[in-house]
């Protein structure tokens, strides 16, 4: 029997109208060995998933589909922020509770007992496959980058550590390196987490000898001039163009990595002045009293950051899985006439650099509880990975199906010129 469906789909049955599927990223299994945790990962997700979808079925929310959609994707994003926070966070919560509940004479010292704290927490991290090992391997590299420093700078004079333990090397305590550690870790998981994406990212050897000026100039400037003022300017060169695209939920969102860095390097700052204040290390004009740590470190912290963002590119040696890229997107539409016309409208607003219009052909699916035949017409579209939201979002809003077929497909590897044609011919239209 044919259907008439003006209304109706062409559908097959793993098609859903399930405006809740935003839930989705946070009731993935959680891959871990302890069959305890599991159960209260997998209960503390649910919770979470249940909170978030009463919040969204408030009445001022529900009146509002598109707030209601940023509310829904700004939860997301601090749970997941949180999560990606997890090793830095554990680690400030030891130092702040050991500043106010430490015994002083203590057998074992504080800052001994940090180190130990701190192993055990990438222990757990690793048990629980929280990180992976090439994450792992990264951090370690970080936290070896990051305690040659502090025994450089330390001997300079450029910030102490006030109290004497045991586990140290050339006077610096070896929880030192936890601290740069915790950075290491919050990149790894958080480009895992949100799935980062780049446009325009700059090529790797460029970003790599970047990254060794920068290391060298946290030594050379003592002796020679402070090369940061140009470093930041290169930064901004080399990086000007570049986005990072990162998903909170089931959307891509983006931002200028500038701007990403900036905002993670002030973050770092206020963490700094609570381990200041935890008196875990202190600046010279600090010794005194504490006082908040100057705003110009901020600085030093966006040129860590960058060291610490190239090394976890190792990680992603791979540099098309971090690289927006083209997809194809196949649709299908009752008739091409309707097929022309939402085509047209997507190559003219170039979310699309190209739609093929395939001759019209039959449909057998299942509708109603019965099995259905109709003529239908597909379309395959070339476009950016980032652009599938807002193109799916427009085939919905001018197609005639309650729910029409709209599925991407990744371009594993393609003609070069071809491809970037592809990039150059369909702008960037992600939130």
């Amino acid at each position: 029997m044919i259907v008439s469906k003006p209304n109706a789909q062409a559908a097959h049955p793993h098609r859903s109208k399930d405006s809740l599927s935003l839930m989705t990223s946070l009731s993935r299994p959680v891959l871990i060995r302890s069959g305890g945790f599991l159960f209260f990962a997998a209960g503390l997700k649910k919770f979470m998933k249940n909170q978030i979808e009463r919040i969204l079925e408030f009445r001022f929310l529900a009146a509002y589909p598109k707030f209601q959609f940023f509310v829904s994707e700004f939860f997301y994003f601090g749970i997941k922020q949180a999560w990606a926070c997890l090793f830095g966070g554990l680690l400030l919560a030891g130092i702040l509770v050991t500043h106010f509940f430490w015994p002083d004479h203590f057998i074992l010292k504080r800052y001994d007992f940090l180190f130990i704290y701190a192993l055990a927490i990438q222990a757990v991290f690793l048990f629980l496959k929280l990180e992976t090992w090439e994450e792992v391997k990264v951090i370690f590299v970080f936290h070896v980058v990051g305690t040659c420093m502090e025994i450089f700078k330390t001997s300079a004079g450029s910030w102490m550590y006030p109290e004497e333990n045991l586990i140290r090397i050339a006077g610096v305590p070896l929880f030192s390196g936890f601290m740069y550690s915790a950075v290491g870790s919050y990149i790894a998981r958080v480009w895992r987490i949100f799935d980062f994406k780049f446009s325009n990212y700059p090529k790797h050897y460029l970003t790599v000898i970047l990254c060794v000026l920068i290391y060298i100039n946290f030594f050379s400037h003592h002796y020679i001039t402070d090369i940061r003022y140009l470093l930041f300017a290169v930064t901004a060169v080399l990086y000007w163009k570049t986005w990072v695209f990162y998903k909170p939920n089931n959307t891509y969102f983006k931002m200028p990595l500038l701007l990403g860095w900036f905002l993670v390097s002030f973050f770092i700052w206020i963490a700094e002045n609570f381990g200041t204040f935890g008196q875990i290390w202190s600046y010279p004009t600090q010794m005194e009293s504490w006082h908040f740590v100057s705003p110009q470190k901020m600085g030093s912290w966006y040129l860590l950051m960058i060291i610490s963002f190239v090394l976890v590119t190792v990680v992603h040696k791979d540099r098309e899985g971090y690289v927006m890229s083209a997809i194809l997107i196949y649709a299908t539409y009752k008739d091409v006439a309707q097929a022309r016309d939402i085509s047209k409208a997507l190559v003219e607003a170039r979310l699309v650099a190209c739609a093929n219009i395939l001759p019209a052909h039959e449909s057998l699916y299942w509708w109603d509880g019965a099995v259905q035949n109709a003529p239908e017409v597909a379309v395959i579209y070339k476009t950016r990975a980032e652009n599938f939201t807002v193109v799916e979002a427009k085939i919905k809003e001018l197609h005639s199906y309650d729910c029409p077929c709209i599925v991407a497909l990744p371009i594993e590897i393609g003609h070069k010129p071809f491809m970037e044609w592809i990039m150059d011919n369909s702008k960037e239209s992600v939130v």
